[in-house]
């Protein structure tokens, strides 16, 4: 057997955040699962969405740092760890909207 490639590895890092994101929502919703393209597709969109977040924060951090007020240094950890935690924001965010409503009514209009 033949071990995993590093591109592969570094794949699966940068697909966590969307992973982590459909756990959340499931978790928190009666949303029926699908099979495992829809699910592989709807991680995706939630990696797009953790990817902008990290994004943002990585822009503004860097900002800040420039104005001389540093934490730390930005790395593949800390961006790692700030991806993980916007993906289980947004889960929660999109489990939030679907359970009160929100999705159904806008698309109502």
């Amino acid at each position: 057997m033949e071990l995993p490639s590093l591109d592969l590895v570094t794949l699966l890092f940068k697909l966590l955040p969307g992973f982590v994101a459909l756990g959340v929502f499931h978790a928190l919703t009666a949303y029926p699962k699908r099979g495992a393209f829809d699910r592989i597709i709807a991680a995706l969109i939630f990696t797009l969405v953790a990817e902008l977040g990290v994004a943002v924060i990585k822009a503004t951090f860097l900002w800040i740092g420039s104005l001389g007020y540093s934490l730390c240094a930005w790395s593949d950890h800390v961006q790692l760890g700030w991806a993980a935690g916007v993906g289980v924001l947004s889960g929660v965010a999109w489990a939030y909207a679907v359970n009160k409503g929100y999705t159904h009514a806008l698309l109502r209009k």
